[in-house]
């Protein structure tokens, strides 16, 4: 090992607790041995990699940076206007509200319950926010008839695409307690709530939701298939709610007759979620694998899988959006 590699603790240190599927993900992105089922394993293969000079140190930090805004998000699209006046006031927000700008991305630490403001860059293109927080996961266990409380990180991500006006709100699923409340009690809505208020003043413009049942509708009738998926809902003008699951194994739910009938049926239908994988061979070489996304078009929000990375889920929103 050279005298400028990094230890195998000052790695455990770095990657922490980040996805091992995540990790494993970069690492064969980055053409390295990248088989580990374990934190100890996937240390183990990290540290080689950086001592063979495969991978560098600052590659690493970057890469978990990545993961921990990338990782396991649910996305919520919104828009705002993008004139030239409309995105200067971003800037002139910005600065009534005295916020301290960085130049580069870095991770979070050492998170309260208390909301932080890990950064702020605002470049010429992008806002980008990151916030951090502490929720707390509550488990029963049954054998001890006992409680356990468990620290859980939190981060949420802000970005906004001033040359679309496009504007993401990327949310780690919240735990059983926080600091978001309504009525004294910590719910999912008041966390989401809470975000989405912090973004609109930050930006000094309202966000407007993005409805993506057109465009859910657009991919699962697409020809030749973009995505596969078992499952779908949909709302029909008749007033049906309809829940559609393909049971067999490597099966479409595009594949039952009964889907051939909803083509054909004149009945207004709107598509209210589905999981999809989108195709790595209708990507035009842009994904190297399936990628996963469970679109909930209603709310305008898209779940992401914990080993997802930051190109995968551009290329998901692309054809959204």
């Amino acid at each position: 090992m050279t005298a400028s590699a990094p230890s195998l603790e000052q790695i455990r240190k770095t990657i922490g607790n980040y996805s091992i599927a995540s990790i494993r993900n970069w690492l064969k992105r980055c053409d390295v041995p990248h088989t580990a089922n374990t934190r100890n394993e996937i240390a183990e293969r990290v540290h080689n990699a950086i001592t063979k000079g495969d991978i560098t140190l600052d590659g690493l930090v970057a890469a978990m940076i990545g993961i921990e805004e990338a990782s396991s998000k649910r996305t919520f699209l919104y828009r705002i206007p993008n004139t030239p006046d409309d995105i200067e006031h971003i800037s002139q927000q910005l600065a009534d509200l005295k916020m301290k700008l960085s130049t580069e991305r870095i991770a979070a630490s050492s998170p309260t319950p208390t909301t932080k403001v890990v950064y702020v860059i605002n470049g010429p293109e992008e806002l980008r926010v990151k916030w951090t927080e502490l929720h707390k996961r509550v488990k029963a266990i049954r054998k001890t008839r006992e409680w356990v409380e468990e620290n859980v990180p939190k981060i949420i991500v802000l970005i906004v695409n001033k040359v679309t006006g496009l504007v993401q709100l990327r949310y780690d699923k919240p735990e059983d307690e926080h600091n978001h409340t309504e009525e004294g009690d910590s719910t999912d809505h008041a966390y989401f709530a809470y975000f989405k208020e912090q973004a609109e003043n930050l930006i000094g413009h309202p966000l407007e939701p993005v409805e993506l049942r057109s465009s859910l509708e657009a991919i699962l009738k697409a020809e030749p298939r973009v995505v596969r998926t078992s499952y779908t809902v949909d709302e029909s003008s008749d007033g049906g709610y309809t829940q559609r699951a393909q049971k067999q194994k490597n099966r479409d739910v595009r594949d039952l007759a009964e889907w051939q009938y909803v083509l054909k049926d004149k009945t207004v239908r709107t598509f209210e979620e589905a999981p999809v994988k989108w195709l790595k061979e209708m990507s035009q070489a842009s994904l190297n694998r399936e990628v996963y996304s469970y679109i909930d078009a209603a709310n305008g929000m898209v779940r992401f899988d914990a080993d997802c990375y930051e190109e995968e889920i551009e290329y998901v929103l692309g054809k959204l959006v």
